[in-house]
C-alpha cells in the first residue's frame, strides 16, 4: 500500500473483506467532512448522508420482477440511461443506494412526502452523477429549503456506496 495511508487504515483494509471499498468509502466521507467543516465555518448550510447496497441483492430482485421493478424504481431519465448500460444490476444498485442517501440527507427517508421515484440520479455528458427530482420531489425539496444536490458513487466486490450532500437553498 502507498506510504501516504496511515498504518491503522492500511491494517483495517488488510483484514476487511471489502478493504478497498472500505478505504474508498472512508476517503469519500473524509472529503465530505472536509467540505462540511469548511462550509460550517461560515454557516450550517448542508446535510449529508451515505447508503450502501449489495449489487447481487438488486440483481435478484431485478431478475424476479423485471420491468416492473425498473418502472417502480427509476425516473424516465434514469430508465433511458439504464437502456445504454452494459451492467444493469450495477446501474440499478447504484441508483437505489443514491436515492436512499439523498432522502436520508433530506431528512425524510422514503416517507414523509418522498417516494423512491421522487428523486433520481443521471449522468451528465462527462459521467458526473447529478441529482434530479420528480414534480412532487421538487415541491418537497423547495419546502425543505434544499438547493443544489451532489452525490458520489463507488462500488467494489459487489457493494455499492453512495454519499449525498444537499446544500441549503440560497435566497435570491
Amino acid at each position: 500500500m502507498p506510504t501516504a495511508i496511515p498504518d491503522w487504515l492500511a491494517h483495517l483494509g488488510a483484514w476487511s473483506e471489502f478493504g478497498g471499498l472500505l478505504f474508498a468509502a472512508f476517503a469519500i466521507l473524509i472529503a465530505v467532512r472536509s467540505v462540511q467543516d469548511a462550509k460550517q465555518a461560515a454557516s450550517a448550510s448542508e446535510r449529508s448522508a451515505a447508503a450502501a447496497e449489495e449489487t447481487a441483492r438488486i440483481a435478484r430482485v431485478h431478475e424476479k420482477y423485471g420491468e416492473t421493478f425498473v418502472r417502480r424504481l427509476l425516473l424516465p431519465d434514469e430508465e433511458r440511461q439504464l437502456r445504454l448500460t452494459a451492467r444493469p444490476a450495477r446501474f440499478l444498485a447504484m441508483r437505489f443506494a443514491a436515492k436512499e442517501a439523498i432522502v436520508k440527507a433530506m431528512g425524510t427517508g422514503f416517507a414523509h412526502g418522498m417516494w423512491i421515484r421522487d428523486v433520481g440520479v443521471v449522468q451528465n455528458s462527462w459521467g458526473k452523477p447529478e441529482v434530479i427530482y420528480s414534480a412532487r420531489g421538487e415541491r418537497m425539496r423547495e419546502q425543505l429549503g434544499i438547493g443544489e444536490g451532489h452525490v458520489t458513487l463507488t462500488d467494489e466486490k459487489g457493494l455499492v456506496v453512495a454519499v449525498a450532500v444537499l446544500l441549503r437553498r440560497v435566497p435570491a
